[in-house]
């Protein structure tokens, strides 16, 4: 029988109240996830700094390393490698595909246990669910800083790639307060963040504004930043909206393209400023969703988280970065709904949006 081990990071600095409120909902999350998970494989390793996530994931039969807040993600992970040395080796964020079923789970390990030399991702450009065998196998490759190249260096390291089922639960990543109210949209993310998420007091009406557009037939909804196919697809194969879309730069971190990035969406920003643009987007589209990173890079920006996440929850007054304030302030007080976010949002959120919006057809909605 095939030895498959199971890891689990999850952790971080916590500077401010915004990142306390997303390490705990994060945690939550990473739980939930755990529960499914231990039912599938016996041995999960947990790796992180967060002294309640660590005593509740022990409680549910999982072992823990206690990290510091800084660590570097390769290290790590060949530590874990070294000190185990199982045959094959799951791996995944703590907030990764938290809709994830424990079928799925299986699914995963029981292609590990059948295939020699292989390595399974949920997103070819920039995973953060992993499985792979040998395990040894990363013992050959760079140590990445973070998880989205790694798969791309076991694939270049002569590992057959397997992209896993293209589906919104297992593409659908929870890092921004953005990727955390599309959550709470829908039934199985209620039921998991329970009172946690609305005792934030996040401002959720813009989304829900923009799942009333999609639910409208031939409205037009805009898709802007690291926009992939499936997401495009499930919208065209389910609604009866028209989409405006303009993809650019996938792959920017596991490509390296962090400081090379060159936007069209960013240059026309630059030359008209956010306020006209707004304007001038308000007249071709009802709602608009922005993966946002992709503008931050093209302008030179790499922002702190705060002003990441409070640019995601539009409150721009907060913003100390005066570009990134004054796009946001245009983005929150424009003509139509725009919800900005990460590369989540154009990806596995706008696929769990479409289903929120099907579900409003549902014969169980409309006797509600």
């Amino acid at each position: 029988m095939v030895t498959v081990l199971g890891v689990m990071f999850e952790g971080g600095p916590i500077e401010s109240d915004l990142d306390r409120d997303i390490a705990r909902l994060r945690s939550i999350l990473a739980l939930a996830t755990l529960k499914k998970l231990v039912r599938v494989i016996p041995d999960v390793l947990v790796v992180t700094n967060r002294t309640d996530l660590a005593d509740g994931a022990r409680a549910l039969g999982a072992s823990i390393w206690l990290s510091p807040d800084e660590f570097h993600f390769g290290t790590y992970l060949r530590q874990v490698v070294e000190q185990y040395r199982p045959e094959a080796l799951l791996y995944l964020g703590g907030a990764s595909a938290p809709l994830v079923t424990e079928e799925e789970f299986l699914d995963i390990v029981e292609m590990l246990t059948s295939c020699d030399r292989v390595v399974a991702v949920n997103n070819p450009m920039s995973p953060d669910l992993i499985a792979f065998r040998p395990s040894a196998q990363l013992l050959h490759v760079p140590s990445p800083d973070a998880d989205n190249v790694l798969g791309y260096y076991l694939k270049e390291s002569g590992l057959a790639r397997v992209v896993l089922p293209d589906n919104p639960r297992l593409n659908f990543d929870v890092d921004t307060p953005t990727d955390f109210l599309v959550l709470g949209h829908t039934k199985e993310g209620k039921s998991i963040l329970g009172d946690e998420l609305i005792s934030l007091g996040w401002d959720d009406t813009t989304i829900s504004r923009c799942v009333e557009i999609m639910h409208t037939p031939m409205s037009e909804v805009a898709l802007f930043g690291r926009v992939g196919p499936s997401a495009m697809w499930d919208v065209n194969a389910h609604l009866k909206c028209r989409l405006r879309v303009f993809s650019e730069e996938r792959g920017l971190k596991a490509l390296g393209r962090e400081h090379r990035v060159h936007s069209l969406i960013g240059s026309i920003l630059d030359m008209m400023g956010p306020d006209q643009f707004f304007r001038l987007l308000a007249s071709h589209a009802d709602c608009a969703f922005m993966d946002t990173r992709v503008y931050f890079r093209h302008w030179g920006k790499s922002p702190s988280t705060w002003d990441r996440f409070r640019s995601d929850l539009g409150d721009y007054h907060l913003i100390s970065d005066p570009t990134l304030a004054r796009f946001t302030e245009a983005a929150r007080n424009a003509e139509l709904p725009v919800v900005l976010g990460g590369h989540s949002l154009v990806s596995g959120g706008i696929r769990l949006l479409v289903q929120e919006t099907c579900a409003m057809d549902s014969p169980s909605a409309s006797r509600t």
